[in-house]
């Protein structure tokens, strides 16, 4: 259901080690036993993601990006889903600024975008999430950029692709 390496410009190879299945165990163990009882409550069936990291980020096909990140979480109901991502624990509700779509259409229901800036060694970068919700699923998708080097609509991009994987595997296809 996440994004694949043929979603992406030539460049971005998955990097196997921060690729792959995210239990719930995985979550109590990283957030704690109030979490667990969180993602117990939201019907968090499991999760998965991926990371894709841009082989030359100075001259390769997105110039400044340093790679795309993927995320999708099964629960057993639509409510668990909008539930978790509303949640002011979770991704862009927590360390983030959400920021508008302006103009943009949203992904699916429940969609939110959101910024960070961070320092990675002596680069200014920056971070665009998108999270939303796809009937009991929920998606995410990341950029981490050099600052100034793409916008949000990268992001929006790769989310658009991944809903599109998403749809086709909750209709069983």
């Amino acid at each position: 259901m996440v994004l694949q390496t043929s979603d992406l410009p030539p460049g971005f190879p998955v990097d196997r080690a921060a690729t792959g299945t995210v239990t719930n165990a995985d979550l109590v163990r990283e957030h704690g036993r109030t979490y667990g009882i969180k993602i117990h409550r939201w019907g968090r069936l499991t999760g998965y993601k991926a990371f894709f990291r841009q082989r030359d980020p100075a001259k390769g096909a997105l110039p400044g990006v340093f790679g795309f990140g993927a995320g999708v979480v099964l629960f057993r109901t639509a409510s668990g889903a909008h539930a978790s991502l509303v949640d002011r624990s979770s991704g862009c509700t927590r360390k983030f600024t959400v920021i508008p779509l302006a103009g943009h259409q949203p992904v699916g229901p429940d969609t939110l975008v959101c910024t960070i800036g961070k320092e990675l060694g002596k680069v200014h970068a920056r971070v665009f999430l998108v999270q939303w919700r796809n009937g009991r699923a929920a998606g995410g998708v990341y950029v981490v950029a050099a600052e100034g080097a793409v916008t949000p609509l990268t992001a929006l991009i790769g989310a658009r692709k991944q809903n599109r994987r998403m749809a086709a595997q909750l209709r069983g296809g």
